[in-house]
């Protein structure tokens, strides 16, 4: 956890520091498609449209980086009542409750993560790179059934996995398009991890120019 704790305060120490001036650093927004996999397709299926990341690397040396990510994916599903033969609504347990009706099922993903990646290629070329985030993950998973809710809101240990590449516009600006596996770990009353891609684009900025 220490260490965790030194690697996400890094990029804000060296950019409050002088020796910051003469370093490089590698500014990244990213917006993207999550598609859940495992249990978490089973609560919220399909492809989903709301994801958002910041990325802030600190260029240790011309093909590696050390810095942060902080990102928001939300996961949404819909379902109408499913009626028996018989007339009767049927159920579905969530969390040890039994509900049923039309409902509502949403899953926020909060990623505070530390990082590092390897870059290919020359520097202001296209890069290649390959990388790994991990850190505290805030998940709070949510069911609406009419005047009733059910929430489950944990901090869970997570990692992500990460490929993607560079494309240079320019000497400082940069095109951006990756793809992570995230993985929260299992926490909570009800021990439930969460698994899910996020496919990103993004616009990046490199502050010397020289990345």
């Amino acid at each position: 956890m220490k260490t965790l704790t030194k690697l996400l305060a890094l990029p804000l120490v060296l950019f409050v520091s002088g020796e910051a001036q003469a370093q490089e650093f590698y500014w990244a927004f990213q917006y993207g498609m999550s598609a859940p996999m495992g249990d978490t397709k089973t609560f919220t299926p399909g492809s989903h449209w709301r994801n958002f990341g910041v990325d802030g690397r600190y260029v240790l040396k011309p093909n590696l980086t050390v810095g942060f990510h902080v990102g928001w994916s939300v996961m949404n599903d819909i379902t109408a009542e499913v009626v028996s033969v018989n007339g009767t609504a049927e159920v579905t347990n969530v969390n040890g409750a039994d509900i049923g009706g039309v409902y509502f099922r949403y899953l926020n993903s909060f990623p505070v993560m530390a990082n590092i990646h390897y870059y290919f290629g020359k520097a202001r070329g296209t890069r290649p790179y390959i990388g790994i985030n991990a850190g505290p993950q805030a998940v709070e998973r949510r069911v609406e059934v009419g005047l009733f809710q059910i929430n489950d809101n944990n901090w869970h240990f997570g990692f992500a996995p990460e490929a993607g590449v560079v494309l240079p516009f320019d000497r400082y600006m940069k095109g951006l398009v990756n793809v992570k596996y995230n993985h929260a770990l299992a926490a909570g009353e009800f021990g439930q991890s969460y698994q899910y891609w996020t496919f990103n684009i993004g616009i990046a900025w490199a502050t010397s120019g020289g990345f």
